[in-house]
């Protein structure tokens, strides 16, 4: 079941003000923490207000995914909630209002923007999941969100205390609807205890990708199965959340976990979205924004590639991941996000300018720098170049360079896998060579021979 929210804060973004962490999906009487906004400093990334809050961007490196992304296609990504509310300014751009739908009788598709406080909580969380995913970018407002070409379905599936009905029969005819519309991810980020033959099978006929929370109960869900993550579907993606310095969240909730039926963990503590107004921002904890962190990524792999295959795209997430030694038993792929790895093929460069004192470097053209297993030469000089084993021809075997002076010169390899050259006569002293030099030698006259 999606629980309650207990708490939440409303804050406007031009005052000091402060914003409190609300639990998500959670249990009553919820431990609340206030997080001071911090002030934009001018070489910050995007300008959306809250964006210095949004740790997970660097930790997961999605701030660099979204650098070398190119949102070519635009994904069609339903969120199955207590709807979105359709005026909140960071999400009007992207909301599909011909083909959101309630499943819900006696709700609309969006968000119920009015109501009793004691609703307030839950009646936001559509909003604020569809937020993560895709908020608009560099507006001004709000926070910075993952994909920005986006289609975004809100699907209504929860009441207004974030509730299913007891006969989940709706749920399934739900995602049976994403895929007569040509869905290409649903977001899930709730879930129940209880198996359900028509969800499993609706979701086992869709044909995209469905991301789903693992939950917040603190329980090893292989023993204990919490549904949809535990149903055995190649399209199932589910996630459970990390707090900051690799550590589980705990923010007032403890993550699900399952070595067998959790595939990946994502940051669920301390997450910020988007409320009802322009100036509405929360943070919270919860696994239903640790799915949502994973949907936008899912969809900016899929923008990015061209495709909206749910194989690939969940390959490329799990296989991406960074392993962390606190998740090896509690999930299939013992890691956490790499957002950046997940959507970005990295192609390293591994030229002799790539070339330090000791190793070869391969730098791609995201800018990320990857030592190789290649040892290479000393330099004649600091920040010299030197003669990567791998990469030359007479990696293995001592040679002599001959120059147009009487001079023999014997170009070794060291026990430390450094080339050096000296003189026959002066066996001892040592005259390291940089590649560079070395060429000019072999141009100015100089002989090569075994």
């Amino acid at each position: 079941m999606f629980k309650k929210i207990v708490l939440i804060s409303l804050i406007c973004l031009s005052s000091s003000s402060y914003l409190k962490f609300l639990g998500l999906n959670g249990h009553d009487g919820d431990e609340l923490r206030p997080a001071e906004i911090k002030l934009l400093d001018s070489s910050s990334k995007y300008n959306d207000p809250a964006y210095s809050l949004q740790w997970y961007f660097q930790e997961e490196n999605i701030e660099k995914a979204i650098d070398v992304a190119n949102e070519n296609k635009k994904i069609k990504i339903a969120v199955l909630d207590t709807g979105i509310a359709k005026d909140t300014p960071d999400l009007q751009y992207a909301i599909n209002t011909s083909e959101s739908k309630s499943f819900l009788s006696g709700y609309g598709p969006y968000a119920s923007t009015t109501g009793t406080d004691e609703t307030k909580n839950a009646r936001i969380h559509g909003t604020f999941v569809a937020g993560v995913i895709g908020a608009k970018r560099n507006n001004k407002i709000g926070i910075t969100g993952i994909l920005n070409n986006i289609d975004l379905i809100s699907i209504r599936i929860f009441d207004d205390y974030g509730n299913f009905k007891s006969d989940l029969k709706y749920l399934a005819d739900a995602i049976d609807y994403c895929d007569d519309i040509g869905v290409d991810i649903i977001n899930l980020s709730g879930g129940y205890y209880n198996y359900n033959a028509d969800v499993y099978n609706s979701i086992k006929n869709f044909s995209g990708l469905f991301v789903c929370s693992a939950g917040n109960d603190g329980v090893d869900i292989d023993k204990n199965n919490y549904y949809p993550s535990c149903y055995n579907l190649d399209n199932i993606i589910s996630v459970g959340g990390v707090g900051i310095n690799d550590t589980l969240m705990h923010e007032g909730l403890d993550t699900n976990y399952g070595k067998e039926n959790v595939d990946i963990f994502a940051a669920g503590d301390q997450v910020h979205s988007v409320g009802f107004g322009q100036y509405d921002i929360y943070g919270g904890t919860g696994t239903s924004y640790a799915t949502a962190i994973i949907t936008g990524v899912a969809g900016l792999y899929m923008s990015s590639h061209n495709t909206t295959d749910y194989k690939e795209t969940k390959k490329a997430i799990l296989d991406s991941v960074t392993k962390k030694s606190f998740l090896n038993n509690l999930c299939t792929t013992g890691g956490e996000l790499n957002a950046l790895n997940a959507v970005h093929t990295h192609s390293y460069d591994y030229s002799y300018d790539r070339i330090d004192y000791k190793y070869h470097y391969g730098i791609c053209n995201c800018g990320e720098k990857q030592k190789s297993g290649h040892v290479v030469a000393g330099s004649i000089e600091p920040g010299g170049r030197g003669i990567c084993i791998l990469c030359s021809g007479e990696a293995e075997m001592g040679f002599v360079i001959k120059p147009l002076s009487n001079r023999d010169y014997t170009f070794n390899l060291e026990k430390d896998g450094l080339y050096y050259i000296s003189e026959t006569s002066l066996i001892n002293d040592v005259l390291y060579l940089s590649y560079k030099d070395y060429l000019k030698f072999i141009e100015a006259g100089g002989l090569l021979y075994e």
